[in-house]
């Protein structure tokens, strides 16, 4: 596979990526999801829920996961005589492209350095022009809804269309962000939900024992988008109170994994499996297995981890009301799937007395 960039002489000059990426069904073609008016380039991307497998995708193992449009994070970039990046400013490209990160807390604007200092690395050096940076964001922080890396491929997009590049692919663009927030932030992440970000669609991904690619030319799975719709009532809750960073998830979870426990990496077979009876289950409509197959990621999941009660308070409600329940991420959301409207009501009634709120899911 190769992409295509525009060199600031304009002349389309080609970059090799390599015949096998993540990725490598994914369809063709333009992948901005923004628009352009008066020189104002915008991208919004959504957050991202988990069905099923998660979170094996780390471990060489599988994961069906879906975008929720219904909350989404936005990069808009304004023509400027300088470089500014929410509320910092920049003297050139050159300070901009190597702003390192604040001592503070990695905030929106860290983000999108980020995947600045990313593309820059990975995809083209080359300066564009200078523009004012905002971000926003509806994502609920810190709930499991892949909010960080929302804000950080929105960056690139924006960033690629600045520069006049032609759009990376989805599995190219995942790649570049999992480099963003993983060697430039320090984050312990997977590629699982750029993936599904990047294609904005139901995706089941399959990956390979090395799934933290950090070159475009290295193999690490397949992805597959599915075009089957979502069966049954699907949503998110989520409770801002019970908000955890993922990292503090995924980092103790790698070094058990990397010291050889037996228990962790069982489980991650397991719930690897368990991402393909959910696929399967929604090729064929049947919302009993894919319901089933959610559960089950979830129990697995609690069997090698610690896990908030909170959080495993809103599994346990949803499932008293009928429906299955397994956790978008790794914070404070669960993924609800309800046969039919009445599940769906008790289910939501049970977690509102909790102070749960709600983002529908659609296909």
């Amino acid at each position: 596979m190769t992409l295509r960039r525009r060199t600031s002489a304009g002349v389309a000059r080609r970059i090799a990526i390599g015949e096998t990426v993540p990725g490598g069904r994914l369809p063709e073609g333009a992948w901005y999801n923004g628009a352009v008016a008066d020189g104002v380039i915008i991208e919004t991307v959504p957050a991202r829920a988990a069905l099923a497998g998660n979170p094996s995708d780390g471990y060489g193992g599988a994961v069906l996961a879906t975008p929720v449009r219904s909350a989404a994070a936005t990069v808009t970039l304004r023509p400027s005589d300088r470089y500014e990046v929410g509320d910092r400013w920049f003297a050139g490209w050159d300070e901009l492209a190597a702003a390192p990160p604040g001592d503070e807390a990695i905030g929106q604007a860290e983000l999108v350095l980020a995947g600045i200092r990313a593309y820059a690395a990975i995809v083209s050096p080359e300066p564009f022009a200078p523009c004012s940076i905002d971000i926003d964001t509806s994502i609920p922080r810190s709930v499991g809804l892949a909010g960080s890396s929302a804000i950080v491929i929105a960056a690139i997009r924006a960033v690629a269309r600045c520069a006049g590049h032609e759009p990376l692919r989805p599995d190219a663009l995942a790649v570049v962000a999992l480099a963003a927030e993983s060697e430039h932030l320090g984050i312990a992440a997977g590629l699982q939900d750029r993936l599904v970000q990047s294609a904005d669609a139901v995706v089941h991904m399959e990956f390979d024992a090395d799934s933290a690619p950090r070159r475009f030319d290295r193999p690490s799975g397949r992805c597959e988008v599915l075009a089957a719709g979502l069966p049954g009532e699907l949503f998110v809750a989520h409770r801002t109170e019970a908000a955890a960073s993922s990292d503090t998830t995924h980092r103790p979870l790698r070094e058990r994994h990397d010291a050889g426990d037996l228990d962790v990496i069982r489980a991650m077979t397991a719930l690897a499996d368990e991402a393909r009876a959910a696929t399967a289950a929604l090729r064929a409509g049947d919302v009993a297995g894919l319901g089933e197959a959610m559960d089950r990621s979830f129990d697995l999941r609690r069997s090698v981890l610690p896990l908030n009660p909170a959080h495993v308070e809103m599994v346990h409600r949803a499932r008293l009301a009928g429906a299955a329940a397994n956790f978008s991420g790794s914070g404070g959301a669960i993924t609800v799937l309800a046969a039919d409207e009445a599940t769906g009501r008790r289910a939501r009634a049970a977690l509102s007395a909790i102070g749960c709120r709600f983002l529908p899911v659609t296909s």
